[in-house]
């Protein structure tokens, strides 16, 4: 039977198709009328009556779609077209055959296609895509085959190269369905994705890192004894490493004995690696190495070790350094051991949790214990990140084709601690959060009861006290954060002990120590000469209640002048509710309207160190708002020789939060 697939170009062409399977038509070059003219299959009129055989004709208008034998009864005579439908799941499509019965059309069936004889046609099935059809087993790179919904039973093969487990040799690929043995491998291991630490083992916080923690500058302390907290040092790309001494959240600190294993792999003449680190380098201390074994792990042989040997880079003591100062290394592999299958093992030791300084150690870019090439980016597509499509890298290891910097990506929640989230250059979401353990003010409890930042959250102090005992033990510990000016003599300060006037009186120890005080005229030792001192303290932002309370001590001239210019030993209490901007007097000693209050009043008197009295100030006009105290002294003179000063404790606003920032303590890893 002819079957045309597309129009025919004019008379030539059906007479050239026609040269055998048409008797009905005239040959070409015969002298018989050639009518082709908007038809693609033609009857001389004298035959009409004749009844052409189904077996060897065909109607076509356009492309070909043929719809059974007809009756050729004229120049153009069609059916036109009586397709159901596309060739999908479930759709009958009308077949071009004529039938008797379904037997007729049985060819045309599969077992992903059903066949039926209807109104003298075959009739086409396509069974629903999914439909369970071939091959039924399931290995580690074929799942069973399914029918394709358009008539067709397929292959559910693994994408060419996908990592598999069953193979004869070292590093397995799915080809063609079945695991075999990888034939190529990435020129290096960039541990761009995931896909470069398939069979590796990694112990304590050996991971993929995007940065180096943040650690203090010059610390030699554990727990955050440092100068200064630095911020984390980005390294602009993900390397595999450990934080070693560091301890998220940071900048905690711990102890670390871990390693990093590879997969097994060929072992070359030679090893070559990056590495960064910021530690103590070696000597007992944060001591690594480099080993390999060819029994599986059961033994070792050392290639390199900070415990014999200090000639590697990363075995020097390191404080600090720049994200892209890496270190090359190369070490050789013995004669006795190249072309073995082998594991390589980096190993680290902190011996102790000193110190501060310290970040970790961080491998880069091997030349071994490479990942099976890739072929395709298909391959790569599920090692994507929210910032990059996994794609197939032009070293043959699977790479991120990165969104534009500065895409949003993770959480979009923005506070005091943090902005939201966006993609950085190398296809990888990064936190843009503040440094733990910094101030902020954001937290769920409100203004007054926050702890620090905390991996980009205001976190909420725990144990936050109902006063301010000041029981920080030192000058900042208790007021970190509070402004101290000190204008002229010594500054406000947290005391254990009020101490001994300048006329020879006994240090006094109340039993509510520590507090905060002004010690007035005393200078130094007790010398019958006292100095003339002035002061301010202001306090972190808190939030304000209906009243401020404290307890307060003196021993001084109580700071009224009774209308005069000169009021000895005065003191002031302002509020600030908008940053420091403008201040409103709480109390002033020396104006009749606000200096109800006992210390005010001028004692020279020896006193008990445990009569403190009582204060309470009227805040209600500021209830609910957040503001800021300031405490302020001025003795004018440096009489008298039998003073000690102005203190208290006690203090209902800004309180010291006595739970530590869990920042400042031990924790789990650090890794991606």
């Amino acid at each position: 039977m002819l079957t045309l697939s597309r129009p025919l170009g004019g008379a030539s062409a059906l007479g050239l198709i026609c040269l055998t399977g048409c008797p009905n038509l005239p040959v070409p070059g015969s002298g018989a009328e050639d009518d082709t003219e908007g038809s693609s299959s033609t009857t001389d009129p004298s035959a009409s009556d004749t009844t052409p055989d189904p077996d060897t004709t065909a109607t076509t208008t356009g492309p070909q779609e043929t719809t059974g034998p007809q009756e050729t009864t004229g120049p153009d005579t069609t059916t036109g077209d009586e397709t159901t439908g596309d060739e999908t799941a479930g759709d009958e499509t009308t077949g071009d055959r004529a039938c008797v019965d379904v037997d007729d059309c049985a060819d045309l069936g599969s077992e992903c296609a059903d066949v039926s004889c209807e109104g003298g046609r075959c009739v086409v099935d396509n069974l629903e895509a999914g439909t369970a059809c071939g091959d039924a087993a399931e290995t580690e790179c074929s799942a069973p085959d399914t029918c394709d919904g358009r008539g067709a039973c397929q292959a559910n093969d693994a994408i060419e190269g996908s990592s598999c487990i069953v193979c004869d040799g070292l590093d397995c690929a799915c080809e063609a369905g079945a695991c075999q043995t990888c034939s190529a491998y990435a020129d290096s291991n960039d541990f761009s994705t995931d896909r470069a630490l398939v069979g590796w083992n990694l112990t304590g916080d050996w991971g993929v890192y995007t940065e180096a923690p943040s650690a203090y500058l010059n610390g030699i302390t554990f727990g955050g004894g440092g100068d200064v907290l630095t911020p984390a040092i980005p390294f602009g790309n993900r390397v595999l490493g450990t934080d070693g001494n560091r301890s998220a959240p940071y900048p905690g600190g711990h102890t670390e004995v871990s390693f990093a294993r590879t997969k097994r792999f060929v072992l070359p003449a030679t090893l070559t690696f990056n590495s960064w680190h910021v530690d103590e380098g070696s000597g007992g201390l944060d001591d690594k190495a480099v080993r390999v074994s060819v029994d599986g792990g059961a033994t070792f042989t050392d290639l390199t070790t900070c415990v014999n040997e200090d000639a590697q880079p990363f075995c020097m003591l390191v404080d600090t350094r720049e994200p892209d100062d890496w270190d090359t290394i190369t070490l050789d592999v013995p004669a006795e051991l190249v072309g073995q299958n082998a594991i390589v093992e980096f190993s680290y030791d902190t011996g102790d949790g000193c110190c501060d300084f310290e970040r970790g150690w961080f491998i880069d870019v091997t030349s071994f214990a490479t990942e099976c090439a890739c072929s395709v980016d298909a391959l790569c597509d599920s090692f994507g990140t929210e910032c990059g499509g996994g794609v197939c890298g032009a070293g043959g290891a699977c790479d991120l084709d990165a969104l534009p910097e500065g895409t949003a990506c993770g959480s979009a929640d923005a506070s005091s601690c943090g902005a939201a989230d966006t993609c950085d250059a190398n296809g990888l979401c990064q936190a843009n959060d503040m440094i733990n353990t910094l101030t902020c003010e954001d937290c769920a409890g409100g203004l007054g009861s926050c702890n620090g930042c905390l991996e980009g959250v205001c976190s909420e102090c725990e144990d936050l006290p109902d006063v301010n005992a000041f029981e920080g033990g030192s000058d900042v510990g208790a007021i970190d954060d509070w402004v101290i000016d000190a204008t002229q003599g010594g500054p406000w300060a947290v005391f254990s002990q009020i101490p001994a006037p300048e006329d020879g009186g006994e240090v006094l120890s109340p039993s509510n120590a520590p507090f905060l005080g002004f010690d007035g005229n005393v200078e130094g030792a007790p010398d019958d000469g006292g100095e003339a001192a002035a002061g301010s303290i202001t306090t972190t932002e808190d939030q304000f209640g209906p009243t401020v309370t404290f307890i307060s001590w003196h021993v001084d001239e109580g700071g009224f002048g009774g209308g005069e210019d000169d009021p000895y030993d005065t003191k002031r209490i302002e509020i600030s509710v908008d940053d420091g901007v403008t201040w409103d007097l709480l109390v002033d000693c020396n104006d009749d309207a606000l200096n109800d209050y006992p210390f005010c009043v001028s004692l020279l008197a020896d006193r008990d160190p445990e009569d403190w009295d009582t204060i309470t100030l009227d805040t209600a006009a500021y209830d609910g708002m957040p503001g800021q105290l300031r405490f302020s002294y001025d003795t004018l003179d440096t009489c008298c020789d039998n003073e000690r000063g102005w203190y208290i404790d006690d203090l209902n606003f800004a309180q010291q939060c006595l739970s530590e920032n869990p920042a400042l303590g031990g924790g789990g890893g650090g890794k991606m």
